[in-house]
């Protein structure tokens, strides 16, 4: 107990932040000191349910002597074990026996049998095994809690055990000083529930450090200041990062510092403002910048986030993309911006958060047990040794200084699931920048509207970007952060603040853009907008509607075969991208085509993603490294990923946004004189449209566009769209804001002959956006909506599936359930290799005894993949659900040694014939390195 709480101490002294300290004081409305008691006091105390009977009993269980000799000890010093304690199957677990005893021992205290606040210190220590105790149920079902508390407050049946249980609560309030701090609580009100997450994470933090042996050996007699500190010197954390004060600093000088632009530089006016707007927000807040692709964006993110960083005391940054491949592509961008951002820091830990993070090199080649020596050659470069560090792993990941992951890191704040307490924690520390916000739908939107309110409640500095927000998500996305913002009580001030929110909803209409918008709880939580100056350079597209035929494909490509050019074609589903490379494959060598989608396994995406930027990226020119004729098929990867540049472009139609997006890598970087003759401007065909829209006729759209995108916004973005396909020249940037808010408007213009089949799809969007909604509700966490954190899980039917990361992520976004398995290959029945040709000579046996070695696990951890909708869950019924008989087939083929190595454990496998084939679930399906995996039939041939 006493090493919790001193090391809880010291990394509330040492690691957590000053904007996070101070708000937690202003929040519990006690001082610094007795907020740092009272929060030691509440992570010293947490494993007081381990002296217990039930959980002490168990030395009696397990039939050894040596243990049995520490059970004579406690009974020899009056302790008892009643039979119905210790002679028990599937025992309370001692976290909800800590939950119940403190909760006793704080309305004693309180002379209060029904004391609230003392309820919410105690859950912190119910839910420091990552779930609330209340959920933990017995074999026979029942829930401990409904019961225990009144158990532990009959003294009687305990005899000296609640001696015990005050004697060790009162000296961990007394080596702390936390018992004023406590008395004040007790007389006031119940902790908030972020307070609740903030500190369980803290808790859950302080307890694996405390309890891990190798840093607090099991010895007597040691000074407990020697022992914590030759505990953290052998943990060796690296330093939280210490953000430098730029206010000295003009635009330029901050750019050229952080991203070696030269001191001659001359910065686009969003980049300029937003250091204004950040500077503006002395206390933090929420800073939303839409700006044209490939304008500086993540440059002014990071800007923003470092001064809002220093201003709001915080000492990290998650920088959270659509994509894992977005992601990676941004890591060593992130990378080379931290090292000289955290240079005062010297040594910081940077993560990359998602599940595939291992296959990504940079990321790998960083990772260290320890703090490596700070090498001199780097601090005369006057720059950071950023690491990753070996203890910042897996769910501690987020804890680190800097993170770059998917966003959906920051939506499972809001997901009621276990560990979550560790990502309000590690969030809460940091400045949360969040890219590419437009390209979320219905039910994630419920997920980051939530996060966002935490973010919130926590002033948590969040900075969104986006080239193509619809001002009507922008406004909700403010309101949901800026909810609590409003300091002023009375109908005067509600009336004044609706005035002002009316206001700025109006002043949209003027579709400024590039443009900022701010809140804060200075500015009462009203939006502020930041005038840009808009730019003067225009770059005209051409846009031109095409039909869906091979014939028109052909005929648009026609020039590629005899002038070469770089090409991406873009489609909406994986199934149509592999149709359109086979075609292909008919035209074009197989060293001018690839194809780039989801189902290919990791080791194949990687290695496709970096042959695409080597090819295609700013650095590669016209013979060197830029092909004469290249052709990229693929999905919406694309689209999200990497700084990548093509000469034409064809693409499925598609929400207005997104297809701008698209437009975002046409003639992306300059190219004096590389171009091919017929593409020197840049141009894109829209195509995958059954039939063609006019003024007289309604586009049809394929049955497959209308389940990935909705209905109503295909038919809005088509009318933005049509004058452009009719001649005229989309100009980008002053042509973006007036398509996408015209295509999400809530009565978009559209032609007359077009207004029934509209208003069928909006009916259609209203019921698919209830069930959505209704459907994300049912795991997303609100905090409006509670006041206890254990409430909170209510809905979830907790198991130990929910401690898997991924099936976690896979709830906040709206995906049927599927299976992720490491494909394999096999000639026979004994014999096995990873499918990734390149490491074709590392064959492993199925009765292998040994785990994998580090090569082997590591190649097959990167053979994953996710089989695709032909497998998914979709409320079939048991006998024709094809999950379930996939899942059966594959777990015949487990290999026993995978269960012995981290990175294989409880992995399936997906065995295929020396053709690259078999049946799963009655269905053929085959995986090839050009096209990734197929299913061939939904029946066996």
């Amino acid at each position: 107990m006493l090493d919790s709480a001193t090391v809880a101490r010291y990394l509330w002294r040492n690691w957590v932040s000053e904007g996070s300290k101070n708000l937690l004081a202003q929040k519990l409305s006690l001082t610094s000191e007795d907020t740092e008691a009272f929060v030691a006091w509440v992570v010293g105390t947490h494993d007081i349910g381990k002296a217990s009977p039930e959980f002490a009993g168990q030395l009696d269980s397990r039939n050894d002597q040596e243990l049995l000799v520490y059970r004579q000890r406690i009974e020899d010093c009056g302790y008892t074990f009643p039979m119905d304690l210790t002679n028990v199957q599937g025992r309370c677990p001692h976290s909800q026996y800590s939950q119940s005893i403190i909760t006793a021992w704080l309305q004693n205290l309180a002379e209060d049998d029904e004391c609230e606040v003392a309820q919410s210190i105690a859950h912190i220590s119910g839910a420091h095994h990552g779930i609330p105790g209340q959920y933990v149920k017995s074999p026979n079902g029942d829930r401990y809690d409904e019961q225990l508390l009144a158990y532990v407050t009959q003294q009687e049946d305990y005899d000296n055990w609640a001696v015990a249980w005050d004697q060790l609560l009162t000296f961990i309030a007394e080596e702390m000083g936390a018992g004023q701090s406590i008395m004040r609580l007790l007389n006031g009100k119940s902790l908030a529930p972020e307070v609740q997450f903030f500190l369980t994470g803290l808790t859950i933090m302080s307890d694996w450090i405390a309890s891990n042996p190798d840093f607090f050996p099991y010895e007597e007699g040691q000074d407990q200041n020697n022992r914590m500190h030759s505990g953290f010197e052998a943990l060796n954390l690296s330093n939280p990062w210490k953000p430098e004060n730029l206010d000295g600093l003009t635009p330029e000088q901050i750019y050229s510092q952080r991203f070696g632009w030269g001191d001659d530089l001359i910065l686009r006016p969003m980049q300029k403002t937003v250091v204004e707007a950040a500077r503006s927000l002395t206390d933090g807040g929420l800073i939303c910048i839409e700006a044209p692709m490939g304008q500086g964006k993540t440059e002014a993110g990071l800007v923003a986030a470092e001064i809002l960083a220093h201003q709001a005391g915080k000492n990290g940054i998650m920088f959270a993309a659509p994509t894992q491949a977005t992601a990676n592509a941004l890591f060593d961008r992130i990378d080379d911006w931290t090292q000289k951002a955290a240079a005062q820091s010297e040594t910081v830990s940077m993560y990359l958060a998602h599940s595939k993070n291992q296959l990504k090199k940079e990321f790998a080649d960083k990772r260290f047990t320890n703090v490596r020596t700070y090498e001199s050659h780097e601090k005369e470069l006057g720059i950071a040794n950023v690491i990753a560090h070996q203890w910042f792993s897996k769910k501690k990941g987020i804890l680190s200084s800097f993170v770059v992951g998917t966003v959906d890191q920051v939506l499972m704040m809001a997901l009621a699931s276990r560990h979550v307490m560790l990502r309000h924690l590690g969030l809460s520390e940091k400045v949360v920048v969040i890219d590419e916000v437009h390209a979320y739908d219905a039910y994630m939107n419920v997920y980051l509207e939530n996060a966002l309110k935490w973010l919130g409640r926590m002033k948590v500095p969040v900075i969104l970007m986006s080239a193509t927000l619809p001002a009507a998500a922008r406004q909700k996305l403010m309101k949901a952060y800026s909810r609590e913002f409003n300091p002023i009580e009375g109908i005067k001030a509600k009336r004044q603040r609706a005035a002002a929110e009316a206001a700025h909803v109006s002043a949209e209409i003027d579709l400024s853009y590039p443009v900022i918008h701010t809140v804060s709880s200075a500015q009462h939580g009203v939006p502020q907008k930041w005038d840009i100056e808009q730019p003067t350079e225009q770059k005209p597209f051409s846009l031109r509607a095409i039909d869906d035929s091979y014939v028109e494909l052909d005929r648009v490509l026609s020039p590629v075969e005899t002038e070469g050019g770089c090409v991406a074609i873009i489609c909406n589903t994986v199934g149509r991208a592999q149709e359109v490379y086979e075609h292909l494959q008919n035209t074009f060598s197989s060293d001018e085509l690839i194809l780039v989608h989801s189902r290919f396994i990791s080791l194949d995406r990687v290695n496709q993603e970096t042959e695409l930027v080597e090819k295609l990226g700013k650095k590669s020119r016209r013979g060197r490294g830029r092909p004469h004729r290249f052709i990229v098929v693929g999905t919406q990867v694309i689209e999200q990923s990497l700084d990548v540049d093509f000469d034409v472009m064809i693409t499925d139609h598609a929400p207005v946004d997104l297809v701008l997006q698209r437009i975002g890598r046409l003639h992306r970087h300059e190219r004096d004189g590389e171009r091919p003759a017929p593409f020197e401007r840049p141009i894109c065909y829209v195509r995958g449209v059954d039939e063609l829209g006019a003024e007289n006729s309604t586009p049809v759209f394929s049955s497959v566009a209308e389940l990935i995108y909705d209905k109503a916004i295909l038919l809005s973005s088509y009318a933005q769209l049509m004058p452009f396909f009719e001649g005229d020249a989309l100009h980008i940037p002053a042509d973006i804001s007036r398509t996408v808010q015209g295509a999400y408007s809530e009565e978009p213009f559209l032609p007359e002959s077009w207004m029934e089949a509209w208003d069928e799809a909006i009916a259609e969007r209203r019921r698919k956006a209830v069930e959505s909604e209704k459907k994300a509700g049912g795991y997303s966490m609100n905090p409006n909506d509670k006041k206890m954190m254990f409430d909170f899980f209510e809905k979830v039917a907790l198991s130990s599936k929910d401690a898997d990361e991924v099936i976690a992520q896979a709830k906040v976004r709206d995906t049927e359930d599927t299976l992720e398995v490491i494909v394999v290959q096999s000639d026979d029945a004994s014999t096995y290799r990873p499918l990734h040709t390149d490491y074709a000579d590392a064959v492993f046996e199925r009765d292998a005894l040994e785990k994998p070695d580090w090569k082997l696990a590591n190649v097959l951890a990167g053979s994953t993949i996710r089989l695709p909708y032909q497998f998914a869950d979709k409320g079939w019924s048991s006998e024709n659900n094809p999950l379930d008989k996939a899942l059966s087939e594959l777990e015949e083929d487990m290999f026993s040694a995978w269960q012995k190595h981290y990175l294989l454990k409880g992995q399936l496998a997906l065995v295929l014939d020396q053709n690259c084939e078999r049946v799963l679930a009655g269905k053929k399906i085959r995986y090839s390195r050009e096209l990734g995996l197929q299913v061939l039939n939904d029946e066996i041939a």
